[in-house]
């Protein structure tokens, strides 16, 4: 009984809002006229803006990606389509009172879903004379495995406005 409970309570953990975005406000990107319209979903990117002393301060901002683009006063999450393998680094552009910055958020591969990715333990007994034992080698055959079982993800950005 005590381990559901652990169990449940590692999901609610896992699945909360992380603390950088709990609060922001959210703007999707607007793709651009004849951009490609094969988006597998979207990635959210927490921006700030912060001055050189480290204070967070609104700033007018601008993210752009391969064919999206979203303008937006920081603090704030940007909601940019997700490509897949094929998502692109997104560059967020920001500026107040005079001083501006620019950082660009390169995309992290996930694993989205599935059980694939198994260690493989175990023994193997083939005909014609050969047998085997495997410790340590990677199963990628589970269930949900494949291209479509991964996403991407974007860390927060954090523009410091010189």
């Amino acid at each position: 009984m005590r381990w559901g409970w652990i169990v449940v309570c590692l999901g609610a953990v896992a699945c909360a809002p992380t603390p950088e975005s709990a609060a922001l406000p959210l703007v999707r990107a607007e793709l651009a006229p004849g951009a490609a319209t094969g988006a597998a979903g979207e990635a959210r990117i927490p921006v700030r803006a912060v001055s050189r002393s480290g204070a967070q301060v609104a700033a007018a901002c601008v993210a752009e990606g391969s064919g999206f683009r979203a303008a937006f006063t920081a603090p704030v999450e940007v909601a940019v389509p997700s490509f897949g393998s094929a998502s692109g680094p997104v560059t967020v552009r920001c500026s107040a009172d005079g001083a501006s910055g620019a950082r660009v958020a390169q995309p992290v591969a996930r694993r989205t879903n599935g059980l694939a990715g198994w260690p493989a333990v175990g023994i193997g007994i083939g005909s014609g004379g050969g047998s085997y034992v495997s410790v340590g080698g990677f199963w990628d055959g589970g269930w949900g495995s494949g291209p479509q079982a991964y996403g991407v993800s974007y860390p927060a950005v954090e523009v410091v406005l010189e």
